[in-house]
């Protein structure tokens, strides 16, 4: 099992590590080994690292509140688990030119225009898209779960398939990397 800590991913990621700190101390567990003041740098697996890049997109990019983020991570991680989302492994599935792609819809029902979000309140819609290799395929839903609301909302979509990639080839990349340890000896 390959682990990365919290600087090298902000690094790997480009954001700041003050930023990765937060998100991972609002959406993860307590660290195992230690708190603040430890002595010890948490390490992140690839279902912490897929889990804090999600929430992260969810509240820097969709401006959701971080109640409403752990929200719809708890709701949609049983689905995220089944699908193979959760674990970093050689899925072509996932990963290969000719895998599926996935996008996960976030329905959020609003106070008006231009008014925050009603708290708690989501539906979701997971969708299969064809590879792009393929031709006259439609696109499937595989999960759907919350009643879409019938007055004002807000779809929010995120590509679940990309955020993979990503945060998997972030990890491969810095297994290759030789760390700060070896490059000093």
């Amino acid at each position: 099992m390959l682990y990365a800590t919290g600087r090298e991913l902000a690094e790997a990621f480009g954001i700041k590590i003050s930023r990765w700190k937060r998100w991972s101390r609002q959406f993860l567990p307590p660290d195992p080994l230690g708190g603040y003041q430890s002595g010890y740098c948490r390490q992140y697996s690839f279902r912490d690292i897929f889990i804090v890049a999600l929430a992260g997109h969810l509240v820097a990019d969709f401006k959701l509140a971080v109640p409403d983020a752990r929200k719809v991570l708890d709701d949609i991680r049983p689905w995220l688990k089944d699908a193979g989302f959760m674990e970093m492994a050689p899925n072509r599935q996932l990963l290969g030119h000719d895998a599926s792609r996935y996008r996960l819809r976030i329905v959020a029902r609003t106070a008006g225009v231009g008014r925050p979000v009603d708290a708690g309140c989501f539906a979701y819609l997971a969708v299969q898209l064809p590879p792009e290799s393929s031709e006259g395929k439609d696109r499937q839903v595989v999960w759907s779960a919350g009643e879409r609301p019938a007055e004002l909302h807000i779809t929010r979509t995120v590509h679940l398939t990309r955020l993979y990639r990503w945060c998997s080839r972030a990890l491969e990349n810095l297994r290759r990397k030789p760390s700060r340890h070896q490059a000093t000896s």
